[in-house]
């Protein structure tokens, strides 16, 4: 859960100049520690870019595509 409330700690500006592109490194060090949820958080900063994040639709539809095979798995 660490790594994620780092995440947000930047993406929201809690403390710390906003910054998309340190929240993406913790989200994405969030999913590698089985934080799962955080793909969804990846997917709507790379959605929307900006704070030092390009902008990037493919790799916000991939992070959606493994949330969605991840609850398929689930059921």
């Amino acid at each position: 859960m660490g790594s994620s409330n780092i995440a947000y700690i930047h993406e929201e500006a809690k403390g710390v100049a906003k910054n998309y592109k340190k929240a993406a490194e913790f989200y994405e060090l969030a999913v590698a520690q089985g934080e799962n949820e955080a793909l969804l958080d990846l997917a709507r900063i790379y959605e929307k870019g900006g704070y030092g994040l390009t902008k990037n639709l493919k790799k916000s539809k991939e992070y959606e595509a493994q949330w969605d095979e991840l609850q398929d798995s689930d059921s």
